[in-house]
């Protein structure tokens, strides 16, 4: 069922699909403004106002599950990545435009060599799985996407301060 609703791009795990889900949360989230914006398309179209609440109404109704389910995952994940509201399909392996994919890239490198923020999810005080920040694992990815390394953990304190606000 969830090839029927997702173009995956490749060859993409539960686990992938998932996370790749999350992150779209994270995307509507950073460009959640009160009213249409291009800022998280890099100008290929316009999010709705208040994306979060338009991609939260699909999943309101009570019990969703199975097809339904899915179905409402996909509306949701649409907001973002179908915003003309004309795809068919939609690829979660990339951003809503290649504009954006290419934005990312540069804010990825950028966090890999300058703003690295570890985040983490708990499962408890936040309604996503576990999965605590491994400063290891993004360390190395870091070296497989672009050959650099963070210069230390402790560098954004050291540079802008606000350890202990």
């Amino acid at each position: 069922m969830t090839l029927n609703l997702f173009k995956r791009q490749g060859c993409l795990s539960d686990s992938q699909l998932s996370l790749s889900l999350l992150l779209r949360r994270d995307y509507l989230a950073m460009g959640n403004f009160p009213y249409p914006s291009s800022y998280m398309t890099n100008g290929a179209g316009n999010l709705p106002a208040y994306p979060v609440r338009v991609a939260c109404s699909y999943m309101a109704e009570p019990h969703l599950d199975g097809p339904k389910l899915l179905t409402a995952m996909a509306q949701a994940a649409g907001v973002l990545y179908n915003f003309s509201g004309t795809l068919d399909c939609f690829s979660i392996g990339t951003g809503p435009s290649p504009e954006s994919d290419e934005s990312a890239n540069f804010w990825d490198y950028q966090w890999c060599t300058e703003m690295i923020m570890p985040a983490s999810r708990d499962g408890v005080t936040d309604m996503f799985w576990q999965d605590p920040f491994n400063y290891t694992a993004a360390v190395e990815n870091c070296r497989a996407s672009w050959g650099v390394e963070p210069r230390s953990k402790s560098w954004p304190v050291t540079q802008w301060g606000g350890h202990n606000i």
